[in-house]
């Protein structure tokens, strides 16, 4: 129970955080994000390097570095650093660095170095 509620903490904030910097104008998505047929939603933090295919980001998502998002729906989650994503639905997630998720739909939070199919 902890967790979650711990969890649900991190998105308010996340989301707290998001709108007072789209408010202010400032940059949240990388000069370098490649989208390739993909819509975002902000407000959304998107670092460099990512890779956004045939996939809908936001609203208030983070992704970390150098992360690949194909064929998915991601929303109100954290996704850090090195995390490739295929073929989801995702809500309310947190994703560890250095991650592969695959499939269905579902609810989780990953640690890092994961893999989930």
């Amino acid at each position: 129970m902890a967790r979650l509620w711990q969890q649900r903490c991190n998105h308010l904030y996340q989301s707290a955080v998001l709108e007072f910097c789209k408010a202010r104008n400032e940059q949240l998505i990388s000069d370098s994000v490649v989208i390739q047929n993909a819509v975002i939603i902000e407000p959304c933090f998107i670092a460099s390097d990512v890779v956004l295919h045939n996939s809908v980001v936001g609203p208030h998502v983070s992704i970390g570095k150098g992360s690949k998002i194909e064929n998915s729906v991601v929303s109100n989650s954290i996704i850090q650093q090195k995390t490739t994503i295929k073929n989801k639905v995702i809500a309310n997630a947190l994703i560890g660095s250095h991650t592969i998720v695959k499939g269905k739909a579902e609810d989780y939070s990953l640690g890092d170095y994961s893999t989930l199919s």
